[in-house]
């Protein structure tokens, strides 16, 4: 009996463990309302979506989209961040980073409350919770799971997601999507539609977080390039096995001018690593690079006709843009 007994507790134990979910009362104190305000009339006002702060001195992330109605009335409006406890404050844009949808605002007071950033990746099936202002409804918490990586969004870019089957809608953008230990993963940042269809888009916080520090440090964020541009391998066909085979890698198509590496590649070299990271399409190389600053230099795995060779490239600052086709990418 006493062995029952004993079975019965470590079981309990460990269904309460498995059961542990993050401190949403705390997590709900760092999470802010953006809200456009006119100029003229400051009971004229429109909310625009989430954010959530991130630093002692009212550092707050969110999606460049959210913001981006102040700048285009700079004049006639600004912005308002709303806290957990009512308390209001006017909102300065340190800076943002339309390509992948970053944006940094900050308010001019002492902030207790901050949330963790979690550089871990991601599994498939991994639980995940999102909060945030949707529909102009007051602060909102939804659960699900990772569904998919990596992922495009038509007419969002060359940006890699997070997707996931968390229900969120407009005024969600700019919040967080949290993990099991209450540490952001993403911003939450589009659905597929007018409203949720089952999935959600999230720009992944590694991303955020190497393009909000040089937004603080520098106003703006200047994309690291190789000066070349690429596009996917061929399918290779084996006519006898009936077998369709997709090569990973980046084939190189062009070599711009001006740029430090012109001399290191070759056109048709497939770029198979870079930084330590695979390469297995095009959109991986942007997702890497974004973590490389300009003139910083790195290892760089080439399949050339002949073999694989290791090589150190240099990326720089973008000089001009590059004519590019269909299906090609500027890195």
């Amino acid at each position: 009996m006493k062995f029952y007994k004993l079975f019965l507790i470590v079981l309990l134990v460990f269904s309460n463990i498995s059961q542990a979910t993050p401190d949403f009362e705390r997590i709900s104190k760092s999470i802010v309302s953006i809200i456009l305000v006119s100029s003229a009339d400051p009971h004229d006002q429109t909310k625009l979506g989430s954010g959530f702060i991130v630093t002692d001195n009212g550092i707050i992330m969110t999606n460049s989209h959210v913001i981006k109605y102040q700048y285009d009335n700079p004049t006639h409006t600004y912005l308002l961040v709303k806290l957990y406890n009512g308390n209001a404050y006017v909102a300065a844009i340190v800076g943002d980073n339309p390509e992948n949808d970053v944006g940094i605002l900050v308010i001019r007071t002492k902030t207790e409350h901050k949330l963790a950033l979690s550089m871990a990746e991601p599994k498939l099936g991994d639980t995940v919770y999102a909060m945030g202002f949707p529909l102009g409804m007051e602060l909102t918490l939804t659960s699900g799971i990772i569904s998919g990586k990596n992922r495009l969004v038509k007419n969002l870019g060359n940006t890699q997601y997070i997707q996931s089957d968390v229900v969120t809608n407009r005024g969600n953008s700019g919040g967080p999507l949290l993990n099991t230990n209450g540490h952001v993963i993403g911003i939450n940042t589009a659905i597929q539609g007018a409203f949720y269809m089952g999935y959600s888009y999230a720009v992944q916080i590694k991303t955020a977080i190497h393009i909000a520090r040089e937004l603080i440090q520098h106003g703006k964020f200047e994309k690291a390039t190789l000066g070349i541009v690429v596009s996917e391998p061929d399918i290779l066909i084996n006519h006898k096995k009936g077998i369709l085979t997709y090569p990973r890698g980046a084939v190189i198509t062009k070599m711009s001018d001006g740029y430090d590496n012109i001399n290191n590649f070759s056109f048709g070299d497939i770029i198979i690593a870079l930084n330590g990271e695979d390469v297995n399409n095009i959109y991986d190389i942007g997702r890497i690079a974004i973590s490389i600053k300009p003139n910083e230099e790195v290892n760089m795995i080439l399949s050339t006709t002949t073999q694989c060779v290791l090589k150190r490239v240099k990326l720089t600052k973008i000089k001009k843009p590059v004519p590019v086709v269909l299906e090609d990418i500027i890195i």
